[in-house]
């Protein structure tokens, strides 16, 4: 019976022994080779964040990003979690005027989609133009988006200035503007897209010059999306 007990004394200990690593494996792996292997895949795509610490986590990391995000972006903090150590400028590249007016005024030029298409449900008057019930209207917007009337002389200008005030007052009619559509059926997609696109385009000039070559042939080709013809050939220069 002594021996018995023993045995069972002594199962039970490994029991717990084996327990408790199996508990400390897993905390050792959500703590520091989970943190590691997000950096790292985060380090893939170009997104630096600060190192992770098995003691105190990113408490200090956290407090300067958190400070550098108030300073730009006042208490409209985006989140408490790890977002801010990802994106401790989004506020700041968000109000960056420069880089949006680039951005819609290439849109503009050149938006993603050509063409887009509504059915009239009922029979509509749009001025002396009267649009039969079923019948299906295609808008070529880098023509709207190139008129003169609503735009300027100056439509056909890369001029990133005139989105200085905002869309509403960049052009004569703001509904002429649709890079992504109008109306209940605008891309859903739209904020997120320009958000990546400021922040890649922040990122990109910020180490990156670039030089088009002299061979390059200006001839964009209206697919589904907007895309050149004979391809860009550019000269990359690290800043």
């Amino acid at each position: 019976m002594e021996s018995f007990f023993v045995e069972a004394v002594n199962a039970i200990w490994w029991i717990v022994v084996v327990g408790i690593i199996g508990m400390g494996y897993h905390a050792y792996g959500g703590a520091v080779v989970e943190q590691w292997r997000m950096r790292r895949y985060l380090r893939k795509q170009g997104v630096k964040g600060p190192p992770p610490s098995i003691f105190n986590g990113n408490v200090s990391e956290m407090k300067r990003i958190q400070s550098e995000t108030k300073h730009y972006s006042g208490d409209n903090i985006i989140s408490h979690d790890y977002s801010s150590s990802i994106f401790p400028y989004f506020e700041h590249w968000r109000k960056q005027y420069t880089v949006t007016m680039v951005i819609q005024e290439t849109r503009r030029l050149y938006p993603p989609t050509p063409i887009v298409g509504r059915e009239a449900f009922t029979d509509i008057r749009l001025g002396n133009l009267v649009v039969p019930k079923g019948v299906c209207i295609w808008i070529l917007i880098p023509a709207l988006h190139r008129h003169g009337e609503i735009w300027g002389e100056d439509a056909n200008e890369f001029k990133p200035e005139r989105f200085s005030e905002g869309i509403s007052k960049a052009c004569k009619y703001p509904q002429s503007y649709m890079p992504f559509g109008f109306g209940p059926r605008t891309c859903l997609g739209k904020n997120l897209a320009m958000m990546e696109a400021k922040v890649l385009v922040s990122l990109i000039v910020s180490k990156f010059s670039f030089t088009l070559s002299p061979t390059y042939q200006h001839s964009p080709n209206h697919k589904l999306l907007v895309e050149p013809q004979h391809g860009v050939v550019i000269r990359i220069v690290r800043q």
